[in-house]
């Protein structure tokens, strides 16, 4: 084999495995946008322990909606959720959010490990702060 024979086919070896390597990091990198009603549209939004049977708080007030809303809203994340819920929590709340038509948007705000996540089933998982995670749970301790 000539040395220019040998040139190409190590060239087009690099390439091949250049290529690869992009497609690899393309599909490792797809965004997931969390799924959040309109916050015009929000009538109410509960929150749910899950943890004792009846513990769901429901907030009407456009001040708390606000609040809830700005803690879920605009998540964005490479980390894709595949369960019906979280695995493993150490604390959970269910969040659900309504408009008047029975439309509704719902989110898991939790804590795992001392972090903090916010998870919308087969969509993504989301990080998240403990001030968030400690306002939704002093809403449930009203």
């Amino acid at each position: 084999m000539s040395k220019t024979v040998k040139i190409v086919i190590g060239l087009l070896f690099i390439v091949v495995v250049l290529v690869i390597l992009f497609l690899v990091f393309q599909s490792n990198s797809q965004k997931y946008q969390i799924h959040i009603l309109d916050f015009n549209r929000i009538t109410s939004v509960s929150v749910d322990a899950l943890t004792q049977k009846d513990n769901i708080k429901e907030f009407n007030d456009k001040e708390t909606i606000e609040k809830i809303y700005r803690i879920f809203s605009n998540k964005t994340t490479n980390k894709e959720s595949i369960y019906d819920n979280p695995t493993n929590p150490d604390e959970l709340y269910f969040v659900t959010f309504k408009d008047n038509e029975d439309h509704y948007s719902s989110a898991y705000i939790y804590k795992r490990s001392n972090n903090y996540y916010i998870e919308q089933p087969y969509n993504g998982i989301y990080s998240s702060s403990s001030t968030d995670f400690e306002f939704v749970q002093s809403l449930m301790k009203q």
